[in-house]
């Protein structure tokens, strides 16, 4: 890429990053040949010959210019400070204050037709909204939800179905922050959800600045809407940022908060960006902007600590300074041992970007990831596809990089006609992980395992853990080590996001984690923790059921475990916590007559009670409302005909009217 840091890979904790066509395939590998010798195929192959396969491998992830975000992890756990961190990434440079006070504009969405808002107390009150469109001012009561969607050039505000307003541009604001218009000083955060986002999912939470949503017209002609955030770059923006896992040291998250502040700052120096009128992007066009999320998930406390540590004033930030003046920094998540000139990546020589040592990414105890990937196998058609020759009998890395990367790959064929690739593009049009080495022919041996048989006799479901690990104190922690108890026969995981008030998913997923003898790991909005990431390198699995949207297990996912060999992915979502209760109890293939447990959907104590119970006894947990039945739930109790339906929970949160209306009830308080 040409401006940003790199993705996350499957080591993050929370751990985002940026990416482009570049991003994505660049990154450092471990050369298992002399560079200028050339990569032969194995001696079972003659020269001319065609090998059936290539198998690829290599190490590290991301573009690799700038700072190694894994590299950072090991100098801070080496008791390496921030400045020194940055000063060793960087080349030539020092860390000093400068002024950062500046007005960020951050695009949340991106050319979409419709949105929706709803303002959310962050206490006992709070959480009002104000909508103005022209010179018209909508008050909007906290919780209840505004849709803005395209009318002809301009944009409709609707409260609760009621068109109000319509009007271009349009400016949200809401409680507690700097421009609360009249809607008072009481914190709150303002929800806004995208198309295919729901309300009561996890992230798109912001607690700072205000909104401005525009209508324009994009490429292909159609008007649509793009949504801005206007906050302050020292003190509001940082603290929202997912670029790293709140958990590591706190010289590595100082340095990860310097890092991206240079970033930013650059960014708006640069001007506003035509189109989406803005500096950056949320997404990682840029850099991951997570929202109020970051500060209250997961060590969040650790995470805003970093970024005060890095304010030395209300108005300065610590900046990377080449010759005194700030520069753009990059980041990425990990090399194989050295990283990238920036020359040789994007083709621009930047001073305080040269190839640095990196030695820590090759540390199995830090990068258990991505110290090393593959062997990646790669069919004889696919290569030759790649190269746009009938067939290729070898492959030569014929220049490297500063690092000792690939910067060109010539594939011959049987012919004696050649191809050549950059490093960079073969990465890309083979889909592999990064820079590579390889080897010909044969069986990869890291491939994943054929699953044995099932045996003939039924296999007793794993039993949960006394203290389900979402209870525990750190339930990322916690829901790796119950893992470790579930045998590694087993091939299959399912993921779902840490529970809370509004994720409920998780409880009712206990039970079909029993039934597929499966262990139940835990991730975040912004990515999967190292730990779950060493995890998932241990078993293996082949098989992995996601549970929830992609807002809550978020696509970013999907792409990590395939990356670790996961071969069938399998999502689990629906519209609501009422439907997913529906769809995860029919994932399980429950029989009828199998008794089922109920909860109110919102009663998170008895959810947390109930569950460990259900994933023991097999039963699917249903969720439904204090006074009414879902219809997707009725209609799922109809047909499945429950032995028993066993009810938790008292009066106050599943009414006697609604025990009435399910079959063979009882209550269990």
């Amino acid at each position: 890429m040409t401006a940003t840091p790199c993705p996350p890979s499957l080591t993050a904790e929370p751990r985002s990053g940026r990416t482009r066509v570049l991003g994505a395939v660049a990154g450092l590998a471990v050369i298992a040949v002399a560079l200028t010798g050339g990569v032969l195929p194995s001696a079972a192959h003659a020269a001319g010959s065609v090998p059936a396969s290539f198998s690829f491998s290599g190490g590290g992830w991301g573009h690799g210019v700038g700072l190694s975000q894994v590299g950072a992890y090991g100098m801070a756990a080496e008791g390496k400070t921030a400045s020194q961190i940055l000063t060793h990434y960087f080349t030539g440079t020092t860390v000093a204050p400068r002024t950062d006070a500046v007005d960020l504009r951050v695009n949340l969405l991106y050319s979409v037709t419709s949105m929706s808002l709803r303002g959310e107390a962050l206490g006992a009150s709070g959480g009002a909204v104000e909508i103005t469109v022209g010179s018209t001012v909508i008050k909007v009561p906290a919780r209840d939800v505004a849709t803005l969607k395209t009318s002809g050039s301009s944009v409709q505000v609707a409260v609760n179905g009621t068109v109000r307003a319509t009007g271009n541009p349009v400016v949200v604001r809401w409680s507690g922050t700097r421009w609360p218009g009249s809607t008072g000083s009481r914190p709150a955060v303002l929800n806004v959800a995208g198309p295919g986002q729901n309300l009561d999912g996890n992230g798109h939470r912001y607690r700072y600045g205000r909104v401005e949503v525009r209508s324009r017209t994009n490429a292909a002609g159609t008007r649509t809407l793009s949504a801005v955030a206007v906050m302050n770059l020292h003190g509001e923006y940082l603290r929202g940022l997912g670029e790293m896992p709140s958990s590591w040291p706190m010289a590595a998250l100082e340095a990860q908060v310097v890092a991206a502040r240079n970033y930013a700052f650059a960014k708006y120096t640069a001007g506003i960006r035509q189109g989406c009128w803005c500096h950056v992007f949320d997404t990682t066009a840029d850099q991951v902007y997570v929202g109020y999320g970051k500060e209250v998930g997961l060590a969040g406390d650790r995470w805003r600590t970093a970024v005060a540590n890095t304010s030395p004033t209300a108005t300065t930030g610590q900046m990377v300074l080449y010759r005194g003046s700030p520069v753009q920094t990059f980041f990425f998540d990990s090399s194989a041992g050295r990283t990238e000139d920036s020359a040789d990546i994007w083709g621009s020589a930047q001073p305080w970007l040269k190839s640095v040592d990196d030695h820590w990414s090759r540390d199995a105890k830090y990068n258990p990831g991505f110290s090393s990937w593959g062997p990646l196998v790669r069919t004889q058609a696919a290569v030759a596809s790649a190269f746009g020759l009938k067939d290729v009998a070898r492959l030569t890395v014929t220049a490297s990089n500063a690092s000792g990367s690939p910067r060109t790959i010539t594939a011959t064929s049987s012919s004696g006609a050649t191809a050549t690739l950059s490093g960079l593009a073969m990465t890309a049009r083979l889909g592999l992980t990064s820079h590579w080495n390889y080897r010909t022919g044969g069986v990869d041996p890291m491939a994943p395992r054929p699953v044995k048989p099932a045996p003939s006799t039924p296999v007793p479901t794993t039993p949960a853990p006394t203290t389900p690990p979402a209870l525990a104190k750190d339930p990322i922690a916690a829901s790796v080590a119950a893992s470790a108890a579930v045998p590694l026969a087993s091939r299959t995981i399912v993921i779902a996001a840490v529970p809370s008030a509004t994720a409920v998913d998780q409880w009712v997923a206990m039970p079909l984690a029993s039934s597929l003898r499966a262990p139940m790991l835990y991730t975040l909005p912004v990515g999967m923790s190292r730990a779950v990431a060493a995890e998932i390198h241990r078993r293996t699995p082949t098989t992995a059921y996601l549970i929830g949207s992609t807002t809550s297990v978020p696509q970013l996912i999907e792409q990590q475990l395939r990356k670790a060999g996961v071969t069938a992915i399998i999502r689990i979502s629906a519209a609501d916590r009422y439907s997913m209760s529906v769809a995860v109890a029919s994932a399980m293939r429950t029989p009828k007559g199998r008794s089922v447990m109920v909860v109110n959907g919102r009663d998170t104590k008895s959810l947390n009670a109930v569950a460990p119970i259900a994933a023991r006894t097999g039963r699917p947990v249903l969720l439904v409302r204090a006074t009414s039945v879902p219809f997707g739930v009725g209609a799922f109790l109809s047909t499945h005909k429950p032995r028993t339906t066993t009810v938790s929970g008292p009066v106050g949160q599943v009414s006697d009217s609604v025990i009435r209306l399910l079959p063979n009830a009882v209550r269990a308080l």
